[in-house]
């Protein structure tokens, strides 16, 4: 009798324990749903005590950092502040 127990008890190991089973499957799967990206305008407007850039707007963000490079563009204003803003948004090339 003790025998058929312990044959019992390891056949329900083993049944309890295959591929499916908690024990070994422990990773779970979630969806969600995501929203379409919409798109982005890039914008800046730099204004210091003596002149102002005037809000640029851009579709792309390689239009608005060849507009932050643009002088006449930008009335000639603030060269330091977009260069700054150039090189944080890691615009490719080089600002001069």
């Amino acid at each position: 009798m003790k025998n058929k127990l312990v044959l019992i008890f390891i056949a329900f190991i083993f049944v309890s324990c295959g591929k499916d089973s908690p024990l070994f499957n422990s990773a779970t799967t979630t969806t969600y749903a995501v929203e379409p990206a919409v798109e982005e305008d890039y914008t800046y407007e730099f204004t210091t005590y003596r002149c102002t850039t005037g809000e640029q707007a851009f579709s792309t963000l390689a239009e608005a950092c060849e507009g932050l490079k643009d002088s006449e563009l930008n009335n000639g204003c603030a060269e330091a502040q977009r260069q700054e803003l150039f090189e944080s948004a890691q615009c490719s090339g080089n600002f001069s």
